[in-house]
Parts: C-alpha cells; sequence; structure tokens
C-alpha cells in the first residue's frame, strides 16, 4: 500500500508577539494546542483545521509556562505578573487568579486541575 505524504506544514497566526509556550493534545484527529505568547493572552487552536477555538483574557506580561488537563478541560498558565491562573478551556473563562509571587511564575508541574 503507497504511503500518504507527510502534511504539509501550517502557519497559525495566533499573536501578536512571540509564541513562549505552548500545551499540546496530540490525536489522530482534532489535535489541540494552547498557546502562551509574550502579549500575555493565550489562545487555544485546532490543528488540523487551523481554526481558534478560544482567546483568552490577558496576564500582564509575558506567558512563560503552560499545563493543560485535557481530559477536564482546565488549563494553568504563569507568567511574568508572578500570577498563575486558572482557566476553563471550554469557553476561555478564568476560574481564579492567584497573585503568588513578586517574581515572574516560570514553571507550572502539572496534575488534576
Amino acid at each position: 500500500e503507497a504511503q500518504k505524504p507527510p502534511p504539509k506544514p501550517r502557519a497559525l497566526l495566533a499573536h501578536y508577539c512571540a509564541i513562549r509556550t505552548i500545551a499540546a493534545d496530540w490525536k489522530p484527529d482534532g489535535s489541540k494546542a494552547l498557546c502562551g505568547s509574550d502579549d500575555g493572552s493565550l489562545s487555544l487552536w485546532r490543528v488540523d483545521t487551523s481554526e481558534c477555538l478560544a482567546r483568552f483574557a490577558r496576564h500582564v506580561g509575558y506567558i512563560w509556562t503552560l499545563y493543560a488537563d485535557w481530559s477536564r478541560g482546565r488549563a494553568l498558565s504563569g507568567a511574568f505578573d508572578g500570577c498563575f491562573k486558572l482557566w476553563d478551556l471550554r469557553n476561555g473563562d478564568c476560574l481564579r487568579t492567584v497573585q503568588s509571587h513578586c517574581r515572574p511564575v516560570r514553571s507550572i508541574c502539572g496534575g488534576t486541575c
């Protein structure tokens, strides 16, 4: 049987500044990517169709880190503003903001959100 050629690369124009972090859920159909940017915003994409599923409110400053709990539809973001935020991936709502540090939050270790 003949092999399919590899898919062509795609560019998703998501942000006005550099994308600093990505959390991806790779599946044969319907892969998703959550992107965090230097503009302080997040965006959720369906990779196979290049469709933007949601835009999220902003942090103040760069988003350094993301963790997505895809099965529960939740994500955590940490940013230059010293906050981490809990997000609902289904609608883009910020469920909680915690001002945890006077310095940037650069790493989040995942679990259940």
